[in-house]
This record gives structure tokens, sequence and C-alpha cells, in this order.
């Protein structure tokens, strides 16, 4: 995967277990340490909440709420 300096995921947990998810939770924590910049889609707010500093709504393409985390 080289070093990109921004890593951009879509729905990065779905469909996964609870050991996944939590795995995935760590490695997103190792990248924010070492100051990489993540873009995360999801449709599930808690993971995202879990994983992000900021977390934005959209709906058809627009912002529709402000950062809710």
């Amino acid at each position: 995967m080289g070093e990109p300096r921004i890593l951009i995921l879509h729905k990065p947990f779905n469909r996964l277990d609870k050991n996944g998810k939590a795995y995935i939770h760590d490695f997103l924590k190792t990248l924010k340490f070492e100051g990489k910049i993540m873009l995360l889609a999801s449709h599930n707010a808690p993971d995202l909440t879990m994983a992000c500093d900021k977390v934005y709504e959209f709906k058809d393409k627009h912002l529709v709420q402000g950062e809710i985390a």
C-alpha cells in the first residue's frame, strides 16, 4: 500500500464481526497517531463516532448536518 498521506475508505466496518471491527478501529487509531488523514464513508454513525474526530452527515450529495461527533 505504500505510505499514503490520505486514506479513503468506503464502508470499512461493513459485514465485519465484533473482532473484525475492533481490529479496524485499532488500525485506524494507529494511522491517526501516525498523522494520517482518513476519509471514511459509512451508513453506521456509531462506528464512525468511535473512529473519527469529526463526523458529518450528507444526503443527496449535500451536507445536511454539521459536525455530529
